[in-house]
């Protein structure tokens, strides 16, 4: 009976006393998610009766339907201020309504889901015997339970390993005959939810945490000391005086609380971003709104609601200004002592040089500092990024690189034009200072990656033009979940476009290649890479009729990547016997099964030498070509892409070239006067494939490939490079 009454006049106290904060609550559930401001769920109480617990919503609308009963680390069901509310318990508050209703006590075992209590054995079921709690020992014991919760399986896991503690916790409870065990119980619990909701453990384990706790204290201190200050224009009567003491102490308990739950001491100030400065604005302004609530539960006499907006401002200001010359301090503080840095000037000033800029500041390990920018637009010249000047244009290049003692020059500009480049080159040589350039798909790297893929300037920088954009989305439509066959597939060109297929996601890729240690390299390379595609290879010539046949019965591929020919011209008018069996025989069979397991398309790697041939090679392809326009009207697509010199594959002159360069030349030119149009290695696969989207039965794709270059001119860079 005692307890009954007990039970009444606390719960009528707190619903009264707590009141202010039911609203606040109420309006922050509204304000966070759509749905009811309160949740309802059946619950066993004493002798196992149902009834429904009532708590705030902390999470989605319907949230039952999109997940188990019990929330589970990580639950997304949670919402934003679901999270607050459930670390400060207030979304416990709605149950002093069981609790006048009679359904639940202040103190007792926390009632289950029937689900859960019709598993308990008999001895179990005494815990039923009493009415359930708000509070008890296994909530004390359990505060933070969700976090000992699994991210999947929760339900099994809690059956399983949590409520059989809980239950051993509940039974000791009941079998206790201590009359004054719910007032240890209340009181005791009332503790560990202020010690909880502080996370007074995490603070205290590490030194630096709680020493940045304590300076965010003084700050609050002193803000809102400044906002009365200010408020009253520096003239405090005894009353304020008074109010200002008493209220100080409060507002750094509450303040507290709010500065660790909003993660302000959870991360690096070295490293201080966007978030952390929004997280400080969250923390400041949840404490806030809960201010005024203060005097109101304790009888103190508070200051104008315009203190509140002030030190609102001041509080945010200073938290903010903190952190900002903690970085800048700790930046000072890990540059080394003796800077051996090498000074280095950058070439553009778009998202690539600042990205390059941001990282050589923040890691002085990379040995590089940024002294300027160069860039051709005279409205940037002048203006700073990350607090490094853009100095002038690339022709001041020479004069710039003197005053600033430059020791490498990087082109930080993915766009620029291959005479810029030349034109940076040539007067990096003139000065003896060694040239990098960032990739031209600077935009996919992090920030923290985009120094480490600098690199020399190579001859496909110097082409002449802009390499032509692929449809990458297309493309990745196209091959997703297909069968796709590449003939030749451990050559130059077959091995580019088998691991540029792979990574568009086929559902099976078959490699082909009569070179065994070829198919080997292109094998093992995709091997090691974690994908759903199935990977298969076959060691034969595509003039094996009957090996063919075997591959095209087994597989049925979708899409046929014939890139299988012999291309050297000087050995094919030697050998002319064997370019014939291959480049015309092969193509035949190939395109054979092509047609008879009816491919949805078959692209066949060209030359330029078969427009009007005058070689073995080039006649050879030309009639592969005619063949395959004589297939048009089988279901499948039939195409060939035409390509010029590819930069780096194997038969073009630019491997031939460097290989004179390193054994010291000379460097051997046919005709100084002879053109040849070059493409990269990286468009002539992305042309194979855009042909395969794009190509009706029987065309030709060329490449636009501008200005032929003059093999002179090449092999000057190159020797240059």
């Amino acid at each position: 009976m005692l307890k009954r009454t007990l039970d009444i006049f606390g719960s009528l106290f707190f619903l009264i006393i707590l009141s202010p904060i039911f609203f606040i609550t109420a309006f922050l559930v509204r304000l966070d998610s759509a749905g009811p401001v309160f949740f309802s769920q059946k619950r066993a109480g004493k002798d196992g009766k149902i009834f429904k617990i009532h708590k705030f919503r902390t999470m989605v609308e319907n949230a039952e339907l999109l997940g188990p009963c019990i929330t589970a680390k990580n639950d997304p069901r949670i919402t934003q201020i679901g999270h607050l509310l459930r670390w400060l318990k207030i979304d416990e508050l709605p149950q002093f309504w069981n609790v006048l209703k009679g359904e639940m006590s202040l103190v007792g075992p926390r009632p289950e889901v029937p689900e859960m209590t019709a598993k308990y054995t008999e001895e179990e079921r005494r815990v039923l015997s009493v009415l359930p709690g708000i509070i008890g020992p296994t909530q004390i014991s359990n505060r933070d339970e969700a976090e000992k919760l699994p991210e999947s399986g929760v339900e099994d896991f809690y059956a399983e390993r949590l409520l059989p503690e809980k239950i051993r916790g509940d039974l000791l409870y009941v079998r206790n005959k201590d009359p004054f065990k719910d007032l240890k119980i209340l009181f005791g619990g009332g503790l560990a939810f202020l010690l909880g909701s502080i996370k007074v453990s995490y603070i205290l384990e590490s030194r630096r945490r709680f020493v940045f706790l304590l300076v965010d204290m003084a700050i609050s201190a002193a803000s809102y000391t400044a906002a009365v200050l200010l408020r009253f224009e520096g003239k405090l009567g005894p009353s304020e005086f008074e109010s200002l003491k008493a209220l100080l102490p409060l507002i750094l308990f509450l303040r507290a609380p709010c500065f660790i739950y909003f993660g302000l001491y959870q991360s690096l100030w070295q490293y201080l971003g966007t978030q952390d400065l929004i997280a400080i604005a969250k923390a400041a302004s949840v404490g806030s709104l809960c201010l005024p609530f203060i005097p109101f539960f304790l009888g103190v006499s508070f200051h104008p609601r315009s203190v509140l907006v002030i030190d609102w401002f001041l509080l945010i200001m200073m938290l903010g200004a903190s952190r900002i010359v903690f970085k800048i301090t700790a930046e000072r503080l890990r540059s080394p002592k003796l800077d051996n840095r090498k000074n280095v000037l950058l070439v553009g000033t778009g998202d690539a040089a600042e990205m390059l800029v941001r990282e050589f500041i923040k890691q002085p390990g990379l040995g590089l500092r940024p002294v300027g920018f160069l860039d051709s637009d005279p409205m940037k010249h002048s203006i700073r990024i990350h607090g490094v000047k853009v100095m002038g244009s690339v022709r001041q290049l020479a004069q710039i690189t003197r005053v600033r003692k430059v020791d490498q020059i990087i082109i930080a500009k993915p766009d620029a034009s291959s005479e810029e480049i030349k034109e940076i080159l040539a007067a990096c040589r003139k000065l003896k200072i060694p040239c990098r350039i960032a990739p031209a798909a600077a935009s996919v790297f992090s920030p923290a990656v985009l120094p480490l893929k600098l690199r020399a300037v190579e001859v496909s920088d110097l082409l002449g033009r802009r390499v032509a954009p692929p449809d990458l989305e297309g493309i990745q439509h196209f091959i997703r979940e297909k069968r796709v066959l590449i003939t030749g597939a451990g050559g130059s060109i077959g091995s580019q476009l088998a691991r540029t297929v792979f990574e568009n996601h086929p559902r099976e890729l078959i490699l082909l290649d009569n070179s065994e240690s070829n198919l080997y390299d292109i094998e093992t390379d995709l091997r090691g890479k974690p994908s759903q595609t199935e990977v298969f290879s076959y060691l034969r010539s595509i003039a094996e009729a009957e090996g063919m046949r075997k591959v095209f019965e087994r597989h049925k591929p979708q899409l046929v990547c014939h890139a299988a020919a012999y291309m050297h011209v000087p050995l094919m008018e030697i050998h002319y016997g064997a370019g014939i069996l291959n480049n015309v025989l092969g193509t035949q069979i190939t395109a054979d099964l092509a047609a008879a397991f009816e491919a949805e398309c078959f692209v066949m790697i060209s030359t330029d030498k078969a427009i009007n041939p005058r070689s073995i090679m080039g006649a050879t392809k030309r009639i592969a070509e005619l063949y395959i326009r004589s297939l048009k009207n089988s279901k499948t697509r039939f195409l060939s892409v035409r390509f010029g010199n590819v930069f780096e594959s194997r038969g073009s002159v630019v491997p031939l070239f460097k290989k004179q360069i390193e054994q010291g030349g000379p460097v051997t030119i046919t005709d100084p006067e002879m053109t040849r149009y070059f493409m990269d290695i990286s468009e002539a696969v992305f042309l194979v494939l855009q042909a395969a989207i794009l190509g009706r039965d029987s065309e030709i794709f060329v490449l636009d490939m501008g200005e032929p270059v003059r093999i002179l001119d090449l092999a000057q860079n190159l020797i240059h490079l």
